[in-house]
């Protein structure tokens, strides 16, 4: 569920001033920024105003369909008027159920919410409705001995008169999560391990390519590109859903058919029609590659489905040769250029974005080699590939890349010289790694050094934390790196972060503009009429992102 915090902060914060802008609601008397206002400034009437304008609520919807979903949701947490509550509620979960599906695992949350409000109201049938179907959801998702299901069947006992269960409940009743749900697709060359744990479902061992999906709880405070998982350090001893990154739940797919219409319903159900594919890097489990997937389509709102290709690492930093070796076995490579190929051709996606994060380049690189082989295209299949800290000899690079270069629109490489794992996997390996920016940049392959934006940490997964605004420019606009102004050109035609070129805030601003613009020139002319219409102390900060507008669109 997304919270007030990070919907402010993510997506409508970012946009403002510019729905604020003469005609920016011409069928409704409300704009985001009144109703932003009035949530902070908790004026009750105009916020349960807005929960019932159809006009205000369908213009929310046609910028960003889960920023609707969200806005709604957080107005019907603060009306106060239970009546108004309930109604608002009521449309909130209708809106989700249109755009998610009525199953989605999304709705238990507020369904448990609104049997709150309607217990208040005395109505108390309606809450056991409400109640049984979080708990369905939930059960279904989860299945029914899962911990995170426990506070809804709670809450259901104690509404049925359980003194025993109301015992269990939160406080004041409250099933309020500190936390939400993430939903991703997976296909994997490991083998079950026969355990009934998510975190030991599967093994290292090599086995059939499998399929299926895997939920995943985020907590609700986590910053940007954070994946924050329980430390033995920190003493704890087993992961809390309110603080840590937990795979809670993996559901196996009989086959790959019943897995491609799976994610063709998901892309279906999107605005975007988007599909994200990420292969993780050595020395990394089922568990850890799925909770990264998540972090990645949580911070990159992918709108259509997230996909992890998991292949088996024996997640073991002494294993590097045996996690090496893995990514050899041509059977794999096979399967893995067939899996990409029916992903780019069966999903109904409009946007096939793939990126691999270490060693797991190996895979990837020689996976397309083998589609390009066997499957040549006059055409890109996928728009954006990105090799992040590609674990990658240059000189088998080099072999490959004319191979490759035509199955994607673009490519582009995040590499660092703080990148201690690469610097010894150079040494491992005697051959410079194409992550490793002190080597000389592959003509024709954009590539960007992301040392000055590691904050002094290893380097090794800066696209996924430190470089996430520029890594959402390639993913979200196709943004060429002339046109992101966190970069500059640095001698040997590569790309690296700069503090001069505009600030990170501004920067992040303008991405979010663009993402919820059907193109940049419809955010440069948006901006253009808000920076007309706006007081003196926003008009300096809007003429600013205008200017940056104006290089993204190469307007005069």
């Amino acid at each position: 569920m997304l919270g007030w915090r990070r919907l402010r902060a993510g997506v409508l914060g970012l946009i403002v001033a510019v729905l604020a802008a003469p005609g920016a609601h011409a069928q409704s008397s409300l704009s985001l920024q009144t109703v932003i206002q009035a949530y902070e400034a908790n004026d009750l009437p105009v916020l349960e105003q807005a929960s019932r304008d159809a006009a205000f609520i369908a213009s929310i919807e046609a910028i960003d369909p889960e920023a609707a979903g969200a806005l709604l949701l957080n107005i019907a947490r603060r009306l106060e008027d239970d009546v108004a509550a309930e109604a608002a509620y009521r449309q909130a979960l209708a809106f989700l159920a249109r755009l998610k599906g009525p199953d989605d695992v999304t709705l238990a949350e507020p369904l448990a919410e609104l049997a709150e409000v309607q217990l208040r109201l005395g109505d108390r049938a309606q809450a056991l409705l409400s109640l049984n179907r979080a708990l369905t959801i939930m059960s279904q998702a989860m299945g029914d001995d899962h911990e995170l299901v426990a506070p809804y069947r709670l809450a259901y006992e104690a509404a049925l008169g359980r003194p025993d269960a109301a015992s269990g409940t939160r406080a004041g009743g409250r099933t309020k999560l500190p936390y939400h749900l993430v939903e991703i697709f997976y296909a994997t060359h490991r083998v079950p391990t026969g355990g009934a744990t998510p975190a030991g479902y599967y093994s290292g061992r090599s086995g059939p390519m499998r399929f299926g999906r895997a939920i995943i709880s985020l907590p609700n405070d986590r910053d940007l590109g954070e994946l924050p998982r329980a430390s033995i350090f920190a003493l704890e001893f087993k992961p809390d859903p309110a603080k840590h990154v937990v795979l809670t739940s993996i559901k196996p797919y009989s086959d790959r058919a019943q897995f491609m219409t799976g994610v063709s319903q998901r892309v279906s159900a999107s605005k975007r029609k988007e599909v994200f594919v990420f292969i993780h890097g050595f020395n990394t489990s089922f568990q850890g590659a799925a909770e990264r997937t998540a972090q990645l389509a949580d911070d990159l709102a992918i709108d259509g489905a997230p996909i992890l290709y998991s292949w088996p690492s024996k997640a073991n930093p002494l294993a590097y040769r045996e996690d090496e070796a893995e990514a050899a076995k041509a059977a794999q490579l096979d399967d893995l250029a067939t899996f990409l190929a029916d992903v780019a051709a069966r999903t109904g996606a409009t946007r096939v974005n793939l990126v691999a994060h270490s060693m797991g380049n190996r895979f990837l690189t020689r996976a397309l080699s083998r589609l390009a082989a066997t499957s040549p295209t006059s055409k890109p299949r996928f728009n954006e590939i990105v090799l992040a800290a590609p674990d990658v000899g240059v000189d088998d690079f080099v072999r490959l890349w004319p191979k490759i270069r035509p199955l994607g629109a673009r490519y582009t490489v995040y590499s660092s010289s703080r990148d201690r794992a690469l610097e010894l996997s150079g040494q491992i390996n005697q051959m410079a790694r194409l992550g490793d920016a002190r080597t000389k940049p592959i003509a024709n392959l954009e590539t960007v050094d992301t040392t000055a934006a590691s904050a002094g940490l290893l380097g090794h997964s800066d696209f996924a934390g430190t470089a996430l605004d520029d890594f959402r420019a390639v993913i979200w606009a196709s943004l060429a790196p002339g046109k992101r102004c966190v970069l500059q050109t640095r001698s040997g035609a590569a790309w690296a972060f700069t503090n001069a070129g505009c600030p990170a805030s501004d920067f992040r601003s303008v991405l979010g503009l663009v993402r919820t613009s059907e193109s940049p020139a419809a955010a440069l002319q948006r901006i253009r009429a808000s920076a007309a219409a706006a007081q003196p102390a926003a008009r300096s900060r809007l003429q600013r992102l205008e200017r940056q507008l104006q290089a993204i669109v190469g307007a005069p």
